[in-house]
């Protein structure tokens, strides 16, 4: 993901607050540190400074990309010294408080458990183009939690559903979502890819 002409700020009235450096990338499974400290005189090729500070009191951080558009964005109350404020599942589920995950997966330290694979949630057919059917093999919890998020990690669909639910997939454009299934009794979360082609 290149980040250049990506923009963070604390202040919704003021977007493009601080800029990212030109070239700066994250690569797959990697993340990336920006210390919202006021201190740019520390910035350096490895280490990023932005030019406001986040207040601990609590305010809005946001993520804006080349076309000014925010694409990602907390508004957080009064943090606790020595805690994170994450989105678990890492990168695309709500925030959360825990512990802090410096330049690591959120998911390290949740109690939630997360399967990648296909061992237990099917969609299909997948790709789909208007409808798909999404459930766990094998014994599951009643009433479970269905979210899909886009690649930028909004939520495009979030409810309740039982086993075998058909979820209707027509407002959906062509591209690549993940589908996240969550058991609330079990504490886990199942995660898998799913592509709309239109």
């Amino acid at each position: 993901m290149d980040l250049t002409g990506y923009f963070m700020s604390d202040n919704e009235s003021e977007i493009t607050k601080w800029r990212f450096p030109d070239g700066t990338i994250i690569g797959p499974d990697e993340y990336l540190i920006v210390w919202a400290d006021e201190d740019e005189d520390q910035a350096s090729d490895t280490e990023l400074h932005a030019d406001f500070k986040i207040s601990a009191g609590g305010e809005e951080l946001l993520l804006v990309d080349a076309e000014m558009q925010i694409i990602d964005a907390i508004y957080f109350g009064e943090q606790e010294e020595d805690r994170t404020f994450a989105r678990r599942p890492n990168g695309i589920g709500d925030f959360t408080a825990g512990e802090p995950t410096f330049n690591a997966n959120n998911d390290d330290i949740t109690s939630t458990t997360t399967v990648s694979d296909e061992q237990r949630l099917f969609i299909a057919p997948n790709p789909t183009s208007n409808h798909f059917t999404v459930g766990l093999e094998g014994e599951f919890t009643e009433n479970l939690e269905l979210t899909i998020f886009n690649t930028a990690g909004q939520i495009i669909l979030r409810q309740q559903v039982n086993a075998n639910a058909q979820v209707d997939a027509r407002a959906m454009e062509s591209g690549t979502y993940f589908v996240v299934l969550h058991d609330p009794v079990k504490q886990v979360n199942y995660r898998q890819k799913l592509v709309i082609v239109k």
